[in-house]
């Protein structure tokens, strides 16, 4: 079973543009939004109202004075959050994608990947070693890779489906978190970012949202012929799934 583990919260309030409504083919359907990422409620509430002149203790290490946020640099900015995505299930779609990860002294980047069964991914070594990487899943399901030595580049193919990590024998804190579904096309997204999936054809639709650290959401859509449907969605610690 996985575990999220929130290692801090930073609250700036902004608002977020509302999203464009894209311009749809006769005889398909739109289906578009924004997505942002929220902090915890009462944290937000006391960041707000400024009934921390005690010096409360926020979450994840920080403390409020007078409604002011004192902060570390590992605490997260909501705000300004990457790695959100908004993703479509179209069972219908076969078209494979090829998606970059990036490993060096640092780590992976990204730190997590929304993809399709029959996706690629090309794995640029960056690192000062080499890595044998693997996918498993959270039952017994494994695919294992051949090494990639430091410096090297290597196209892996994902043939599982589910909730995902990418690791490393060599190092067990290389953690790439994947979701995996048939017929995922996803976008990858920071907080207050507008998606568009345009011109789809008229049916019922899976809109999954999801971030690594925060889980995911799930729609059920059904558009008709030359409907544009707005869905705006917010991932929260208070709104966290995960089995």
């Amino acid at each position: 079973m996985k575990k999220l583990i929130i290692i801090g919260l930073l609250i700036v309030t902004a608002a977020c543009a509302s999203a464009p409504k894209p311009e749809t083919a006769p005889g398909k359907a739109s289906i578009y939004g924004t997505v942002k990422a929220q902090s915890h409620k009462d944290f937000i509430k006391k960041s707000q109202s400024g009934n921390g002149d005690n010096g409360n203790e926020g979450y994840g290490g920080g403390s409020i004075f007078g409604g002011a946020i004192q902060y570390t640099k590992n605490m997260i900015n909501y705000n300004k959050l990457s790695g959100l995505y908004a993703c479509l299930i179209d069972p219908e779609h076969g078209e494979k994608t090829l998606h970059t990860l990036e490993v060096g002294p640092d780590g992976p980047s990204p730190r997590s990947l929304a993809l399709a069964p029959g996706d690629s991914i090309l794995i640029r070594n960056n690192a000062s070693q080499t890595h044998n990487f693997f996918i498993s899943d959270e039952e017994e399901g494994f695919q294992a890779f051949p090494p990639i030595p430091a410096g090297g580049e290597e196209r892996l193919t994902v043939k599982l489906e589910g909730l995902l990590e990418l690791g490393s024998d060599e190092d067990d804190s290389l953690i790439v978190d994947l979701l995996s579904r048939k017929g995922l096309v996803g976008k990858r997204l920071s907080s207050g970012d507008s998606y568009a999936f345009e011109n789809v054809d008229p049916g019922s639709y899976e809109v999954v949202f999801w971030h690594w650290r925060l889980g995911w959401i799930v729609h059920q859509v059904t558009a008709a012929a030359g409907e544009s449907i707005k869905l705006d969605e917010t991932l929260s610690v208070d709104r966290i799934i995960h089995d």
